[in-house]
């Protein structure tokens, strides 16, 4: 009941021209206006929306047709706004994974994980006890804490210089901090 009084008080209405914008017209329901525009013998239909919105918009496809390029319809219009957020969506989506993939990556590449990973597995094997237990040592009280979590790409010379700090602050000798670095 309620859907066939809107249709009829819609359908009452007629569409009446909307005054200094030639060819574009509308139509009012509850305080609302629907928009069309009629040009060549194109009727484009906008709906409801902002009386600037629809005269902007008819302007624009006025212009199109007369120079014949660019959209020639407001459902063309409307496709190409809905490609375009789709794309955007797409970048945006691609441009969030890129981020990820890049905290990721430093996460996974830092000076912790390469001893771990790649250094430590092939130097275990070369020294004798003694010496793998005192680089593990090192490692573990001084070049860990001071630059284990630093990425390996923002590794710089003032980390290892402040690294070389901590060891000298912990009475290791020079000899000891300059072979750690």
């Amino acid at each position: 009941m309620e859907k066939e009084k809107k249709k009829k008080i819609w359908t009452g209405q007629s569409w009446q021209p909307l005054p200094d914008h030639r060819g574009l017209e509308f139509r009012q329901y509850d305080g609302q206006r629907s928009y069309r525009f009629r040009h060549n013998s194109i009727v484009d239909m906008f709906g409801v929306m902002p009386e600037e919105t629809a005269i902007r918009i008819m302007y624009q496809l006025r212009e199109n047709r007369s120079k014949k390029e660019g959209y020639q319809t407001y459902k063309e219009m409307q496709e190409a706004r809905v490609e375009t957020a789709q794309v955007q969506a797409i970048v945006e989506k691609q441009e969030r994974r890129r981020i990820i993939n890049e905290e990721k990556f430093k996460d996974e590449h830092t000076v912790e994980a390469f001893w771990i990973n790649t250094y430590w597995p092939t130097r275990k094997n070369m020294g004798s006890k003694h010496n793998n237990k005192t680089l593990v040592t090192h490692f573990e009280k001084y070049i860990q804490p001071i630059l284990g979590k630093i990425p390996l790409k923002e590794l710089r010379a003032a980390n290892i210089q402040k690294m070389v700090n901590h060891m000298i602050e912990n009475k290791k000798s020079e000899g000891t901090s300059t072979k750690c670095s």
